[in-house]
């Protein structure tokens, strides 16, 4: 069986056409659960609507967040798959058979997400736009790991995952970080296979109250944290505690300067900047991007952010006879 946990708050304008996408899909062995997280509008009477559905539990708690919402419905799901959706958003008919079936086909898979479909009447959408084009091709368990710390790889609401991993690493953590991004970098540091269908599954509808564009845990410095926090565990897990960082500019400075709190030690920058090179940094020198062959012992942290630019620093990496994860990590 399939547990679809739905948390709502304030949801009376697109409550109704979530959970008729998920009643009217290609499948039937599913429980949906309303969780009502504390609604001051019409949604729970929309969600009482349903009631008759015996496949759908109602249920509810004081306004504590989406996070805490979702832990709450675990407590209720029995399934031995447990899919997420947003009230907000729109799912296709066969996104339950799709990732059931992605799932059963690979007993080693953990999590089966999907592409997604992103709509917006908003002004100010490329941002998001650029986002959902990106992570839309991340397919496999090999791109969604090399490109963790860039961005958050996964779109939550497109997800379906084996309940075991909830019962090995649990659910979202109550922490400042952004509790998606969080949860998907803590799975992926537990060993986690993950994949992404590549069919649109999920209708992303973008609005101003989304919790992306409301919430203060999606300040990018909390998403800055929250990976400088993975990352230095995956680099302690490997014995790592020096690296170069490419990119010596403020920004990348500002976000690498995370993990020294974690007791990362930056032994030295590369850049391509002539105004930079050759001039240190508290004591740390920079060196022209031609002198990285002097680095090829060393584990080196990409933080230029450029979409163009990232591409072309892998690729002279790999002519190094560098490789990603082994050898070095792209970040943002």
């Amino acid at each position: 069986m399939i547990s679809v946990i739905l948390p709502y708050f304030n949801a009376e304008a697109t409550l109704k056409t979530a959970i008729e996408s998920l009643i009217n899909q290609n499948y039937e062995n599913f429980e949906l659960i309303l969780c009502n997280d504390g609604s001051t509008d019409e949604s729970e009477i929309i969600a009482k609507s349903f009631a008759n559905d015996k496949r759908i539990k109602l249920i509810q708690q004081k306004n504590q967040g989406v996070a805490r919402a979702h832990s709450f419905a675990m407590q209720h799901a029995v399934g031995e798959y447990i899919a997420r959706m947003d009230a907000d958003d729109f799912a296709h008919p066969d996104r339950f058979k799709l990732q059931h079936q992605h799932l059963t086909n690979d007993s080693n898979l953990q999590v089966s997400a999907s592409q997604v479909e992103f709509n917006s009447c908003l002004d100010k959408a490329e941002g998001f736009q650029h986002f959902v084009d990106w992570n839309n091709t991340l397919l496999t368990y090999e791109e969604i790991l090399e490109n963790r710390f860039i961005e958050m790889p996964l779109v939550n609401p497109s997800t379906m995952i084996r309940r075991e991993l909830y019962e090995s690493i649990g659910t979202y953590q109550h922490n400042s970080f952004p509790e998606d991004y969080d949860y998907w970098l803590k799975a992926l540091s537990s060993g986690a296979k993950i994949e992404k269908l590549p069919h649109k599954l999920i209708t992303w509808n973008d609005s101003s109250s989304r919790l992306t564009r409301s919430s203060l845990l999606y300040d990018p410095e909390n998403f800055y944290a929250c990976k400088a926090y993975y990352l230095a565990q995956e680099l302690q897990k490997n014995n790592i505690d020096e690296v170069v960082i490419w990119g010596a500019g403020n920004k990348s400075r500002k976000r690498s300067d995370e993990l020294l709190k974690y007791g990362i030690t930056i032994k030295a920058y590369i850049d391509v900047s002539k105004k930079l090179i050759d001039r240190e940094i508290n004591g740390v020198p920079i060196y022209d991007f031609q002198d990285t062959q002097k680095f090829q012992n060393e584990f080196i942290l990409s933080y230029v952010g450029n979409r163009g630019i990232r591409g072309k620093i892998k690729r002279y990496l790999e002519k190094l006879d560098l490789r990603t994860q082994r050898n070095f990590i792209l970040c943002s």
